[in-house]
């Protein structure tokens, strides 16, 4: 069930992506087809699962939709609900715009180096261990 914590994460990414009073945050200058943040060329497989099988379907992709390929893509998969507030933000952004192994990375050597002797293997996978030193 998505949460009030995802929600309040999401709409910042929206403001960052664009999507902000009424608007779709559309963009097709570089040859691909985004929607509420959403690119067509990189989420083929999900969009077909809700009928946008071309990239000119794009327009069929609604809010509610968007919001649940972010919440099951990045949310979850980068364990933002478990993580304290602002490090939940910080760790879903950074996963939406550089992928989930690499937040994961990224998180785990900026706790290495705030808690030094590499603490912390960094293997892109936040664990209990991970969790325990946010």
């Amino acid at each position: 069930m998505i949460s009030q914590k995802f929600l309040r994460c999401m709409m910042q990414v929206w403001i960052n992506e664009g999507v902000v009073n009424g608007s779709t945050g559309e963009y097709y200058a570089d040859g691909t087809n985004t929607r509420y943040g959403i690119a067509y060329e990189y989420n083929q497989k999900i969009l077909h699962k809700y009928g946008i099988e071309k990239p000119e379907d794009m327009d069929k992709l609604t809010e509610e939709v968007a919001a649940e390929i972010y919440y099951k893509k990045y949310w979850v998969k980068c364990g933002a609900e478990e993580m304290p507030v602002g490090c939940d933000y910080l760790l879903f952004d950074a996963a939406v715009n550089q992928g989930v192994g690499y937040a994961s990375r990224m998180a785990q050597e900026c706790l290495n180096i705030f808690f030094g002797d590499d603490v912390l293997k960094v293997d892109g996978k936040i664990g209990p261990k991970t969790k325990a030193y946010m």
